[in-house]
This record gives structure tokens, sequence and C-alpha cells, in this order.
């Protein structure tokens, strides 16, 4: 059967179209795996906190302490729960007395038993579930993978500074937070959230793992802003209560800065019970 010239057209523009039409639908099934990975990522730090929190009855502080250090100096709350948020199976060779950038601690080195019982050494340098799969993957000075999800420090800059106020989020750098601090309820308190916005390395303490959100700053959800700008239109956030939220960008700002604190001041409170600490 031979075919005319029109014929020839018609099937190329009908495989044309149907291409179009393909695309964007390739697009938006990727789109939404990605969202869904990125949902299950938070969920597993929020569930490694919880697991963190039931034993040592308060979140884990922001930084390991170390007095001796600055924050941007210290290790991160992931080391700090490190075996609950995550491997604790295996054995991680670090100086945690010292700084997280010295060339020691930089060629940090993995150790985990093998199939016939023998040590295997290996590199921790990047983390699957730290990383956002729709996020560009850095090289860091440092040589250390990045993280794309941040602890939440409250409403301000400078919010992970200092003891628990109103306006503190879960995480500072010299404080721990506990369940009853929590006024507003664990569903409604933000743990972490994925940030697009000069990601740093998953060891660092500071603002590489830790920040407050500039409610002066608005927008504060989408590409190029604080937080979110992965995801098409998109942000997602772990729950101080191990569950993830997708957040629009253009929610309205006050109620995302009430997100970010254990106490918005919108509800009727009693007196704060109080707590001590471990």
């Amino acid at each position: 059967m031979r075919f005319g010239l029109l014929e020839v057209i018609v099937v190329l523009f009908v495989v044309a179209v149907l291409g179009t039409l393909a695309i964007p639908a390739v697009f938006s099934a990727r789109e939404a795996a990605r969202m869904a990975q990125c949902e299950n990522n938070v969920r597993q730090i929020g569930l490694g906190v919880l697991t963190f929190e039931h034993p040592n009855r308060a979140y884990p502080y922001g930084t390991i302490q170390n007095a001796d250090l600055a924050p941007d100096k210290r290790w991160s709350w992931y080391i700090g729960a490190w075996g609950y948020v995550l491997d604790g199976q295996i054995g991680l060779e670090i100086d945690r007395k010292k700084a997280w950038d010295t060339p020691a601690n930089l060629a940090m080195t993995t150790h985990v038993r093998g199939e016939n019982d023998e040590d295997v050494v290996g590199h921790a340098y990047s983390v699957h579930l730290l990383l956002c799969p729709a996020g560009p993957r850095l090289e860091l000075p440092s040589g250390i993978g990045q993280t794309n999800y941040v602890g939440m420090a409250g409403n301000g800059l400078d919010a992970a500074v200092g003891p628990l106020a109103k306006g503190s989020g879960i995480f500072g750098y010299d404080r721990q937070c506990t369940k009853e601090d929590l006024r507003d309820g664990a569903e409604f308190t933000l743990l972490v959230i994925e940030t697009g916005d000069n990601p740093g390395p998953w060891t660092a303490g500071g603002p590489a793992t830790v920040r407050g959100a500039d409610g002066d700053k608005l927008p504060l959800l989408g590409y190029g802003r604080q937080f979110g700008g992965l995801h098409r239109q998109k942000a997602i956030a772990g729950m101080a209560d191990g569950s993830g939220r997708v957040l629009s960008d253009d929610m309205d700002p006050t109620v995302f800065l009430g997100l970010t604190t254990i106490d918005d001041g919108e509800r009727e409170q009693g007196p704060r019970p109080a707590v001590d600490l471990p």
C-alpha cells in the first residue's frame, strides 16, 4: 500500500499532537514522584526525631553542644541524633569535640560489619535521605554532601539563639524543646522544611541545618526565597508529629510564620508547666 503526501502529512501531524500532549503528562508524573519521595524523606526524618524524643524526653539540640565553638563550627543536629534520624547501625568515626570542618573530620569514615563479620570502611559524604529529589546537586567546598531539609528555629533570623521564647521554634543552638512546649500542638508546629536557598553540608551546625524565618522578607516560599523553591508552587515540610505536609507557595505568610513557632499566641493558653530537661 502506497501513501500519498497528504496521508503522510496527516500521520506526522497526529504523531506531533500526541507527542505534545504526552510530554506534559510525563513531566507531571515525574514531579508527582519527586514530591512523593520528598514527603517520604521528611516523614522519615520526623519519625527519627520522635524516636529520639521518646527516651530523651526532648527534641535534639540544634547543634551538638560545644561552648568552645561557634554554632556554625559545631556538628549538626543530624549528627547529634545519629542512630535515630540516620543509620545508627553504621559507626561514624569523627571527633565531636572538634569543628566539623577540620581536615580530620572532613575525611570522616563509616564502619559497618560485612557478611563475613569483617569491618567494611566507607565514607558518609552524602546521605540520600537528606536530599530533595527535585533539587540540584551542588559541589560544596567542604566536599560533604548538602541537605535540603533544615530544622525550624522559629520567627526571626536569630531565632535559633537564646532560650525558648514565644517566637521560638523547635530547634535552637543551645536549647532543647519538649512536647509540652508545643502549645499549638505537634501537628501545627514545623519540624523541618525543604529549601533550595543556599543549602549547606548536612554535618554542619548553624544556618546549614537550622534556620529561622525572616518575616520582614516576603514572600517566604518559592523559587529564590527562604524556603521551598524545589517543586512547582509547592514546598514540602515535616511537622513535629512526624507527618509530612505540602505547603502552597501562596499561603498566607502569617499562617506560615505561626507554624514556625511553638506558640503563635492565637489560642487561649494556661500557664506553661515547668519541664526538667534531661
